[in-house]
């Protein structure tokens, strides 16, 4: 990817995906949602799960509050 460009990621999709800074310069990154009260995102090569209101591993224990 470039400057300007964007892409999506289809909810539910079991490919895990990530982003990648190879350049020398920061990133800004915008990640949108449906819903910020009721959406979750899924890590799975991570053990990760963002819930609304923590981070969670995939067996449920916390990381921590948000």
């Amino acid at each position: 990817m470039i400057a300007g460009d964007c892409a999506e990621v289809r909810a539910g999709d079991p490919d895990g995906h990530h982003l990648q800074n190879r350049s020398d310069r920061e990133a800004v990154v915008l990640e949108l949602g449906t819903n910020p009260l009721t959406d979750v995102a899924d890590y799975p090569d991570i053990d990760l799960r963002a819930l609304p209101d923590a981070y969670v591993h995939k067996d449920g224990t916390p990381y921590g509050p948000r």
